[in-house]
């Protein structure tokens, strides 16, 4: 008897312990994602490609806003590539397009050049890369899943703390050209850690017929035309084959995201605030560098302000997580005080004009992007709930289109016109201080529906009763 209990005792407690792959999953999930991060480094080498190209500096913000822009976009059409390919072989083809277009940037002869090669293409393959991944640890992942895609951001702040730092190395030693070629030969790795990712390939044709019920009979009618001969079942015309993996494909698509969301007047709001939250990280991460250099901090010194950024992010990613255990959090307050150590962090750095200011800037950002980037997922679910969070984080992430516009570009424009960072700063400080009163806004109008719910279900159960 005893026997068999500790038989089933440790049956029960392997159940709870993921499989070596998975964990092996998640490293490479962390790596790839590390490897995404050489973009945040753009501010280390932005003065480098003004004087390069004798461009403006709105022209070579620009190249980043586009990248973003793409990563946005096209993370929407990532997810039924990885249904019908699987996540390792989506990794390891915009794997090698990230890496190809990094190192096409080096005889990139204008900036309107790397608009499509490092804005277009590195920006569609960095969205492969991410979704992916993401999707790779979601499937491998069942009892620690929660813990897993928190822990895979821990990615990104490394990155953001380590690529700064030999991006300046290489800028020195082998100037612009030669620094991209490294970016592009460090990138080629994904494609090598991709094989840790399953290739499982979803059922698309159950899937579509899933979402889209009502219409699932014109499929399984195409289904009972087929002949079976001695060969096997051959379907008896490639009409219908083409009209019904075409309209798999339509229902998936139109099915991706949610619009019916956008009635929710918490969603909008919380697309905004987390829009101007992201306008202003984008906008002080990408320029701090060379706002310091402007004043007077030395290049070398003031590319380890992304570094400080990068590893308070990294701190506070992981202190949010015990945060987010609590019965007391509230993902919308807490999304709201992120915004508040942004906007103090660009208000900071308007005005510095020494380097202990410059990070004491960097400190508050990195704060702010770290409780940002934990929390995302988690307000998504606060305000649309768990069913409807896979649409509604496409759709979430697609509608933060307009802040890699009002970012780097911006900024840049700003200094162009005003000749100084004074007034783009306080602009992008302004953004954050909006962005913490939407986000109380969400809190206070979620707090009321909940206690609306709340009270009418009391009444039903007393009527029953």
């Amino acid at each position: 008897m005893e026997v068999k209990r500790e038989a089933s005792w440790i049956s029960k407690k392997c159940e709870n312990i993921e499989p070596v792959r998975a964990w092996l999953a998640l490293g490479a999930a962390i790596y790839s994602l590390f490897i995404l991060t050489l973009c945040d480094s753009f501010g280390v080498y932005y003065d480098a490609l003004v004087e390069k190209y004798n461009a403006s500096r709105a022209d070579v913000g620009m190249i980043l806003s586009i990248r973003w822009i793409f990563i946005f976009v096209s993370a929407v059409f990532i997810s039924p590539l990885i249904d019908l390919c699987g996540c390792r072989s989506v990794v390891m083809i915009f794997g090698f397009l990230y890496a190809a277009t990094n190192a096409l940037c080096s005889i990139a002869p204008t900036v309107g050049s790397l608009y499509f090669i490092y804005g277009v293409l590195t920006g569609v393959g960095d969205s492969g890369i991410l979704v992916g991944s993401i999707s790779a640890v979601e499937q491998l992942f069942s009892t620690n899943l929660g813990f897993a895609i928190g822990f895979v951001n821990i990615g990104f702040s490394l990155g953001i703390l380590i690529h700064p730092m030999h991006t300046r190395i290489f800028l020195d030693l082998y100037g612009v050209s030669g620094m991209y070629l490294m970016h592009g030969a460090i990138s080629l790795h994904i494609m090598i850690v991709a094989f840790a990712f399953p290739n499982r390939k979803r059922d698309v044709s159950t899937k579509a017929k899933k979402l889209d019920p009502a219409n699932s009979n014109s499929s399984s009618k195409s289904d009972d035309k087929t002949i079976h001969t001695s060969d096997g079942p051959h379907d008896s015309s490639s009409s219908v084959i083409l009209k019904d993996k075409c309209y798999i494909l339509k229902t998936y698509l139109r099915t991706m995201m949610d619009f019916t969301l956008l009635k929710m007047f918490c969603f909008v709001l919380s697309i905004i605030h987390y829009t101007l939250l992201l306008m202003v990280r984008l906008g002080i991460s990408s320029q701090i560098v060379s706002c310091a250099t402007f004043r007077g901090i030395p290049p070398n010194r003031a590319s380890y302000l992304i570094s400080i950024f990068g590893s308070t992010g990294l701190s506070m990613i992981l202190l949010s997580s015990i945060f987010m255990n609590m019965s007391w959090f509230n993902s919308a307050i807490f999304s709201g005080l992120a915004a508040l150590s942004m906007a103090t962090g660009a208000f900071v750095c308007a005005f510095s004009n020494s380097y202990v200011m410059f990070a004491t800037s960097a400190i508050l950002m990195g704060i702010g992007d770290g409780m940002a980037t934990a929390n995302l997922p988690l307000l998504v679910v606060y305000v649309v709930g768990v069913e409807r969070f896979s649409r509604g984080f496409s759709l979430f992430w697609t509608l933060l289109v307009p802040s890699a516009l009002g970012s780097s570009t911006f900024v840049g424009w700003m200094v162009d016109v005003h000749g100084n960072y004074i007034m783009a700063f306080i602009i992008l400080g302004v953004c954050g201080i909006i962005s913490v009163i939407l986000a109380v806004c969400v809190a206070i109008i979620k707090n009321r529906k909940n206690k609306v719910t709340d009270s009418v279900s009391s009444v039903t159960i007393t009527t029953k009763l």
